[in-house]
């Protein structure tokens, strides 16, 4: 690129001194033809100007060639410089951008990892909660058998009671309605005996 520039340039000086030289030659045309007395002080002027116009271009090309030479190359350094700046800058936020593109794939990492670490929390949270409630299902289970069961049992009993006093009592009716005088001294007398023997 460096190379187009300077032939480029190089160029646009060469046309801007053949554009000069040949707006000069016209000029010196024109003079040397508005007037004069012969055809050959026509052309000794004329040739007069030419000389005197190659040796100011000769002069102003040799005084004026480092300057201008200078200009265009320190012209062209700036350009290269800012253009190495440029790319300089472009590597740099090309890095910044793969640097921050790596940053946010770790933080997509990251944040996947809390998710699945949330999840599996809430998870064995939940586990947790079905263990315990199936623990305090088991214990309320348990619980009700044994209330059952007591129930059961005192249900039980109260009829066992109830049916030994009706038993007892019906079996007094029996036995009163049976029992005769002799017979209840006879039982009294082997209670006695019994009692005395013991």
């Amino acid at each position: 690129m460096r190379k187009f520039y300077c032939t480029r340039q190089r160029g646009a000086a060469l046309l801007c001194c053949f554009v000069a030289v040949v707006f000069l030659f016209g000029v010196g045309i024109a003079v040397a033809s508005s007037g004069g007395d012969t055809g050959f002080n026509k052309t000794a002027d004329f040739i007069q100007r030419i000389v005197n116009f190659t040796v100011l271009v000769g002069a102003l090309f040799f005084v004026l060639r480092k300057p201008v030479k200078n200009a265009f190359v320190g012209r062209s350094q700036a350009i290269q410089e800012k253009l190495a700046e440029l790319e300089r800058q472009k590597e740099e936020a090309e890095k910044k951008h793969a640097e921050y593109k790596g940053k946010l794939a770790l933080l997509e990492q990251e944040t996947a990892k809390i998710v699945e670490s949330y999840i599996a929390e809430g998870e064995a949270a939940k586990a947790q909660i079905i263990e315990e409630a199936g623990k305090t299902a088991e214990k309320m289970q348990a619980q009700a058998k044994v209330a059952i069961q007591q129930e059961f049992d005192k249900a039980k009993a109260q009829i066992q009671d109830e049916i030994v006093n009706e038993a007892v009592i019906a079996a007094d009716k029996l036995i009163k309605k049976e029992i005769k005088d002799e017979d209840q001294d006879r039982l009294v007398d082997e209670y006695i005996a019994k009692v005395v023997v013991a």
